[in-house]
Parts: structure tokens; sequence; C-alpha cells
């Protein structure tokens, strides 16, 4: 979850209840390797960084070749999703993205050596899609009164706003509003949903849902069918995106998977 305030440091495990894979590997004897855009720190891997994406693909081959035997190393790549927030995933700029990563992982993958690619497993995929919107259609949530009126309150007065996100938002809300600004929101064609009807409904996965995790959870929280929902006076710029994801629409849930022996992919 999101909030205006500097983010909450919470223990590892305790919003979701399980526990790190890199702290699963390395009792298993594996050495776990990260390779990001910037430096995420944490315990029982090794982090690797690279500045842009053209850098991308040596990179990845240092990472790999540093790995120990038995080896891991994830790379992330957050580009394809920036280009797809600003223009979309229709446009030029979006297949041209999406080809240079591909460009980029190739390259890599010929800098590693015949035995070690035999002996290489290559997975692919993405956390998700993306709902293309139109900006001008994307409904700001602090012009609808009803809602914004029936916002808990933080210890300074201001309600309480940044959960979620465009897709997803969690309205968390004063002790028996949410019939109202569920009526409030009927008219947008958006689907709302009370807590305990979206955990009930596993839409947040069908692990068992921690007490942390509650209380992050909005008391109603509304995905759009096809816009974007978020609050204009906060952040604009987040009714500006055209790529959006976290909602229920196939395009943004299910992504590509595909795994094969490195060695080929000659």
């Amino acid at each position: 979850m999101k909030s205006g305030a500097a983010a909450e440091r919470v223990p590892e495990g305790s919003v979701i209840g399980c526990e790190s894979l890199y702290a699963r590997m390395r009792d298993a004897g594996v050495d776990c390797h990260r390779l990001q855009p910037f430096d995420a720190g944490g315990e029982d891997v090794t982090q690797h960084v690279y500045d842009g994406l053209g850098s991308f693909g040596e990179r990845l081959s240092a990472a790999v070749a540093a790995s120990g035997d038995p080896g891991y190393v994830y790379a992330y790549v957050p580009h394809v999703d920036h280009v797809s927030h600003a223009e979309g995933t229709d446009g030029r700029a979006y297949g041209e993205t999406v080809a240079t990563v591909c460009e980029q992982v190739t390259a890599a993958l010929r800098r590693v050596d015949r035995r070690t690619a035999e002996r290489t497993l290559l997975l692919v995929t993405a956390d998700h899609g993306h709902v293309n919107t139109d900006p001008d259609a994307n409904l700001d949530l602090s012009a609808n009164e009803a809602v914004t009126g029936n916002l808990r309150r933080h210890a300074d007065g201001t309600p309480v706003k940044m959960s979620g996100s465009p897709r997803n938002v969690h309205l968390h809300l004063r002790p028996g509003t949410v019939p109202d600004a569920r009526r409030a929101l009927s008219d947008h064609d958006a689907r709302t949903f009370t807590r305990r009807e979206a955990i009930d409904r596993d839409l947040f996965g069908d692990r068992p849902v921690s007490d942390r995790f509650r209380r992050r959870c909005g008391d109603l929280i509304v995905t759009h069918r096809d816009s974007g929902v978020w609050f204009g006076d906060v952040e604009p710029e987040k009714l500006s995106y055209v790529g959006i994801h976290g909602g229920l629409n196939p395009a943004e849930m299910l992504v590509p998977f595909a795994a094969a022996r490195a060695s080929a992919l000659d």
C-alpha cells in the first residue's frame, strides 16, 4: 500500500505472511544474486546495479558469471512498465522498449559459456500487464465530495487518501459511511468491494490474511472497468497515465511466462 507519509518499515513477511525466497534458497545452499537499476539492499543476496537499459545485458552477464554453483540470478527491468504508463502498450515507444529488452537478454545469454548455459534454466515473466486508458476520462476522486467527506482522518486532520493504486483504490472510511461512498461511485462504472468481500473472493491471493494486511486494506476497494481512479489534488500525474495496472481486467492480471534451457536459445 502507498502512503502520503514516509514509507513505514515493516518486518519482512509481516504483511503477506511468508519468508524471503532468498533466505530459503540460502539455507538450501544456493548463491543468490539480484540485478536492478537501483540498490535495494537486503540480506541473503548479492546486489548488482546497472545504470540504463543499454548496459543491462552486460551487467546481467557479469552477475551470472559471479554466481556460484548452484546459483540463482534475478534481474529486474522496469523500463517496459515506465513506457507503458506514459504512452500505453499500443505505441511505437512500447514496441521499441520491448525489442531492446529482448536484444539485451539475448546478448547476455550469448556471453554465457556453453557448459553453464546447458545447466541454466531461464525464466522470463512480468508482475502484471497494463490496461490502456484515456487520461481525459480517468476519474478524479478529489471532485467527489461524498467520498472525500467520508474519509478517515490522520491525527493532523488531513484525510487518508494515498492507499492502493489508480486501478485499486483503498478508501479508508469513517464508520458507517461505506454504503454512502458506494452509492456515490455507482454512476461511474466502477466496481466496489468491501474489505470482507475482497478477502472472501481471494482478490489479493489465496494466502492467509495477516492482521497488518487487514489494517492496510481499505474499508472499500474501488476498481474501474476501463479507467484509472485516483486523487488529482495529491498526485495529478497519475491521472495522466495511459497504461495502468492493479485491477481486474485480464489485460492487467494475466502475464506471459516462458521457461527454457539457456542453451536452447542459440
